[in-house]
């Protein structure tokens, strides 16, 4: 299947909660109940496991709005991922440090070898549970500076479980916010 200019658009296929399958036009996503869950983690393990969740869908939003895929309903959820975040600031003109975006533990070993101080972070605002704690509260994941120890330190399943992007890092003595409305902008600094 092609667009209009003849651009090869990805095959989805997508099945109902039965199995049978669904005709979706690959330009059009619909997402359907989607809710937070609030859930008490009583193990490492399924903090873990709810961070990889989490982390799987933001991949799949990315690719999903980075192929110009339309978005019905919850349309905010392409405002917090970072990729396009990425992409909209490289065609406004802004310098972006060096990237990568890979889950493969010799990649990322040979970035931040080539990089030198080099931040890891999320696809979009990220959130896990507290591990250990016996309310609802969730721990927000932000951007880290990460060191070929580290990486080198964790298993092969734990670094292929979580794509993320790594970026040189860049000394910052402030941080600038800019959002568009249309031709306006507002920036802040943090």
């Amino acid at each position: 299947m092609a667009d209009e200019e003849g651009t090869r658009l990805p095959s989805v296929r997508l099945t109902d909660a039965s199995g049978i399958a669904v005709s979706v036009e690959p330009k059009d996503w619909w997402w359907l109940r989607s809710k937070h869950r609030t859930i008490r983690y009583r193990s490492a393990d399924d903090q873990r496991r709810s961070f990889e969740a989490t982390t799987r869908r933001d991949v799949a939003l990315s690719l999903i709005a980075n192929r110009g895929c339309r978005c019905f309903n919850n349309e905010w959820r392409g405002l917090p991922d970072k990729l396009t975040q990425l992409d909209i600031a490289r065609s406004l003109g802004f310098a972006v440090a060096d990237t990568l975006v890979s889950c493969d533990k010799a990649q990322i070993i040979a970035f931040i070898q080539a990089s030198g101080r080099t931040i890891v972070k999320p696809f979009s605002m990220s959130f896990a549970p507290a591990y250990g704690s016996d309310d609802a509260t969730l721990i927000s994941i932000m951007a880290n500076v990460v060191r070929v120890a580290e990486i080198s330190a964790a298993c092969d399943e734990q670094v292929a479980s979580f794509p993320a992007i790594y970026q040189a890092c860049i000394e910052k003595s402030h941080e600038l916010r800019v959002v568009a409305f249309g031709d306006a902008c507002l920036g802040f600094k943090n």
